[in-house]
């Protein structure tokens, strides 16, 4: 992992990911992806671009950004009107009663990018629980057929503990995907393996980007770098370590 300056990237994060105008960017996996997008979120709008940050899940609303929720409506083959300003802001279906925001089905979610006033869209489409690691169940995750980007995430913090319930989102398909490391501390190596049996849900033509968060510290660039090392045996896709949304180092 190269590109490091005393802890500091040489360029934005949604530089390195190359998402810019016309996008449609998913997050998947765990560890961060709120804070992955809303820190990509505000890169965007700083550089001008109309951003719109979206679900296909249940997320908590994010904090002074405005909020468009569509309620009933439906695509039907046509761009659903978001206004063109606020710069950021986020759309969802509705709110939940416990607060959350529910989900955009994916056709929506490509409605939503050929409004106006979205010229970048910025889609969690997967669910953690605020976990750090996590092995996709069936019916997961929710990705947007347009998507020109997927992000997997996964939070570093969870190499040396246990596989619990408090780590691992999904324990059950953790255990059945990764018998080996049922009884062992999650290792670079597990992580590696998590992030790449979670590539098998990119669409064929999504950049596929793996993210590498919470890098706050010396020791975890460390164990990002051998992260990527495993990851780098099966696939070429860029390795990225962020902290709070930021880039920190890239290959």
């Amino acid at each position: 992992m190269t590109g490091q300056t005393h802890g500091i990237a040489p360029r934005e994060l949604s530089q390195a990911c190359e998402i810019g105008e016309g996008s449609l960017a998913a997050v998947i996996g765990a560890g961060g992806k709120t804070s992955l997008l809303l820190g990509l979120g505000h890169e965007l709008a700083s550089r001008g671009l109309a951003t719109v940050l979206t679900t296909t899940t249940h997320i908590w609303p994010p904090k002074e950004i405005p909020l468009n929720l569509l309620d009933h409506a439906t695509c039907g083959g046509h761009a659903i009107a978001v206004p063109q300003q606020p710069l950021i802001q986020v759309v969802a279906q509705s709110a939940a009663p416990n607060g959350k925001l529910r989900g955009v089905i994916p056709e929506n979610v490509e409605a939503i990018r050929r409004s106006k006033g979205a010229q970048v869209l910025l889609c969690e489409a997967d669910g953690a629980a605020g976990r750090s690691l996590k092995v996709h169940a069936s019916h997961e995750p929710v990705i947007p057929p347009a998507s020109t980007h997927v992000l997997i995430v996964a939070g570093i913090d969870c190499v040396g503990l246990a596989p619990e319930q408090a780590t691992v989102h999904r324990l059950d398909q953790f255990r059945h995907h990764f018998p080996d490391a049922r009884d062992r501390p999650i290792s670079s190596s597990t992580v590696a393996r998590c992030l790449l049996l979670a590539a098998r849900y990119v669409p064929q033509n999504a950049r596929l980007y793996f993210i590498l968060n919470k890098a706050d510290t010396i020791r975890a660039r460390e164990i990002a770098h051998e992260i990527e090392l495993d990851v780098r045996a099966f696939s070429d896709a860029p390795v990225l370590a962020t902290r709070y949304g930021r880039l920190v180092a890239e290959v």
